[in-house]
This record gives structure tokens, C-alpha cells and sequence, in this order.
């Protein structure tokens, strides 16, 4: 009996020393239970308070600031199960005073200003919210690099800072960066064409077989086609990716789009 007393109070008394001022337990997981396939809606506010919206609706995830555009899914899942896996390293004691310097005073403050993520669920309940600051890293003694150990997070409205193990990669994207990156990606051309104002400015086509190679038809007499560049038509647009997305009300006269190139392949 006296064995079994003394077992389960160094089992008390080492568990005591492992939870912090905040109450967080070093190596549990910084929310407990986070239900994110509840989640519907994601707010990140960057350290400058720009505000980053992505909203499910019907179905989709989309980016409200960028005019309801298909978000980069895989990105935003990274980011939430990020913060569901996310285990406590250490627990920081500090004062509001103290939030600066570890990069986690509210977003658009003059100093030290971190950056919020906000889950939600239906209705807009809100469901985790953290505040993400700087990162902690020490010298690779070999390499001398970094090496990185976590970021330092605290809960909006609160003083009981914690270093995480993650690093948040996708908190420093802004808008554009939150995209579905997927846009045209098609190869294998048989014929292509450009046309500007209604007219075929040329035209390129294989022989009728089943081979990519192309020549451009109708050629004037005495033209030699450039066959690097005609070779290359066949392929123009794989990967092809663009940088932003503009306001669906912007007139056509502002892009050119009243009068465009048409590429057809």
C-alpha cells in the first residue's frame, strides 16, 4: 500500500509542474476537442489589420474580399488542422505589456502587433480563436542556421501566452496568396489560332495525324516559319497561371476586354 501512495504522488506532483500559468498542459494540445469540420468560416487578420475572409457557400470555399473567388483549399485546410494538432511546448508568463515583444499586441498596433485567426461555424458561433506571434527558433551549432521551434500564441483578450510546436506557415499570405491556384492547364493543341478586331491574324494545325506537330497555314510566299516557336504553340498554355482577380463590375474598357485578343485552341 505504502508503494502505490507513493507511485500516484510523484504522478500528481509531475503533472503539476507541467501545466503552465494559463492552465495549459506542456504536450497536450492547445485546444481541446476543436471540432473542425464545423467550421465554415475562416478569419485571418494580418498584423497590419488587413482581413483575410474565407466562407463556405454552397458548398465551396470562397474568398469574400476577392469577390467571392475560389479559395485554395488545401492551404486552408493546412491552416486549420494546424490549429487543431497545434501542442503546447511551454507556457510564458507575461503582462499585456510584455504582448509586444513577442509579436502578439492586436493587429494594427504601432508595436509588436501579431496576427488573428478566427474559426466559425453556422451562423457565424464562433468556435477557436487564436492570435499568432513571433517565431522561435535557436543556432544550428553545426550549420549555424536556424532552427525553428514554434511561435509564441495567445488567445484574443488574454495575458497567458504559450509556445506552440507550429509554425503557421499560411498566416503570411494576403489575399491573392489564399486563391485556388488552378486556372488552364491543357496541352496537345492540333490547330490554334489568333484572332484581334473579328480577323484571324494566323492560324497553325498539324497535318490531320495523330502527331502535336504544327505549321502554320496560309503562310506569304517566301516566309520561313520560326519551328521552335510553332513547336511551343502546342503546349502555350499548360500551367498557365494568373496573379489576382478583378472586380466582376470593372467596365470592359478598363481591362481591353471590349476589344480582345482571342487565343483558340
Amino acid at each position: 500500500i505504502a508503494i502505490l501512495l507513493v507511485t500516484a504522488g510523484f504522478i500528481l506532483m509531475r503533472s503539476k509542474s507541467n501545466v503552465g500559468s494559463s492552465g495549459k498542459v506542456v504536450g497536450e494540445n492547445l485546444f481541446e476537442e476543436l471540432p473542425i469540420n464545423d467550421v465554415e468560416m475562416v478569419t485571418v487578420t494580418s498584423p497590419k489589420g488587413e482581413k483575410v475572409t474565407l466562407a463556405k457557400k454552397e458548398g465551396t470555399w470562397k474568398v469574400v474580399e476577392a469577390f467571392d473567388y475560389p479559395a485554395d483549399f488545401e492551404e486552408l485546410k493546412k491552416l486549420v488542422q494546424t490549429m487543431e494538432e497545434s501542442k503546447v511546448s511551454q507556457a510564458i508568463r507575461t503582462s499585456e505589456k510584455g504582448l509586444p515583444r513577442l509579436e502578439l499586441a492586436k493587429p494594427g498596433s504601432k508595436e509588436g502587433p501579431g496576427t488573428d485567426v478566427e474559426l466559425k461555424g453556422k451562423g457565424g458561433k464562433a468556435i477557436a480563436a487564436l492570435r499568432v506571434g513571433k517565431q522561435r527558433s535557436k543556432k544550428n551549432p553545426e550549420s549555424g542556421g536556424e532552427i525553428k521551434q514554434g511561435r509564441f500564441v495567445v488567445e484574443p483578450d488574454s495575458t497567458d501566452v504559450v509556445l506552440c510546436d507550429e509554425e503557421f506557415e499560411q498566416i503570411g499570405k494576403d489575399r491573392d496568396a489564399w486563391l485556388d491556384p488552378k486556372f488552364i492547364s491543357t496541352y496537345g493543341f492540333k490547330s490554334v489560332k489568333l484572332e484581334k478586331d473579328g480577323k484571324t491574324r494566323w492560324e497553325a494545325g498539324n497535318d490531320g495525324s495523330y502527331s502535336t506537330k504544327l505549321t502554320v497555314k496560309d503562310k506569304p510566299k517566301g516566309m520561313i516559319e520560326d519551328e521552335e516557336k510553332v513547336r511551343k504553340l502546342a503546349s502555350c498554355l499548360n500551367g498557365f497561371k494568373f496573379k489576382t482577380v478583378a472586380d466582376p463590375k470593372t467596365p470592359m474598357a478598363k481591362t481591353g476586354l471590349d476589344k480582345p485578343t482571342v487565343f483558340t485552341g
